[in-house]
């Protein structure tokens, strides 16, 4: 069930800012992120991430995105498979007085192993929905929990399970606003 790590560090700037630092557009942002997560005994790397994307918010409630990602896993042998994902994002976000819900439906494609195998070049192809409430306490802090479900679309290196629910992934922690211009 719990098949992920921890993140150990996560770099993540969200703003298109002018040239005296203000935000360009409320319905635009372009993301840069990198992570590092460790392994489940927290003494060797998992994996580490490059992400770049691009959003847009046409309705209030509703924001589209596009992101590029590229990632250094570590495998068995101490090599790392090198792995491309592009996902495509449409999130819908509502509030209920101090609750939020949001929905996001994901397209995910992927290459893994890219140098390391035959079937390296050949995407797979995942639909993900996450469901996610929180609740506002009026503070810095807003605990929330998640639920995301992973249907694979097609992966030429597991073809058996093409069309079935292969992943669940249950989330719950708290965010911290540390402020308005870098929330």
């Amino acid at each position: 069930m719990f098949d992920s790590v921890a993140y150990k560090t996560v770099v993540s700037n969200e703003l298109v800012l002018d040239k005296n630092g203000q935000k360009m557009s409320k319905r635009l942002e372009v993301s840069f992120t990198q992570g590092y997560r460790l392994k489940e005994n927290y003494t060797q790397t998992n994996l580490f991430y490059t992400s770049v994307g691009v959003s847009y918010k046409p309705l209030g409630f509703m924001k589209v995105s596009v992101s590029y990602r590229t990632t250094q896993k570590a495998r068995l042998d101490e090599s790392y498979s090198f792995r491309h994902r592009l996902t495509m994002d449409v999130l819908l976000k509502k509030k209920f007085g101090k609750f939020s819900a949001s929905f996001r439906q994901r397209i995910q494609t992927q290459v893994n192993n890219v140098y390391s195998s035959e079937t390296g070049q050949l995407p797979a192809w995942y639909a993900r929905e996450k469901v996610e409430v929180g609740y506002d306490l009026d503070k810095p802090i807003k605990p929330f929990a998640s639920v995301e479900l992973r249907y694979q679309l097609n992966n030429p290196r597991d073809m058996e399970l093409n069309g079935t629910w292969k992943r669940v992934r249950y989330s719950a922690g708290l965010d911290y606003k540390k402020n308005e211009k870098n929330a």
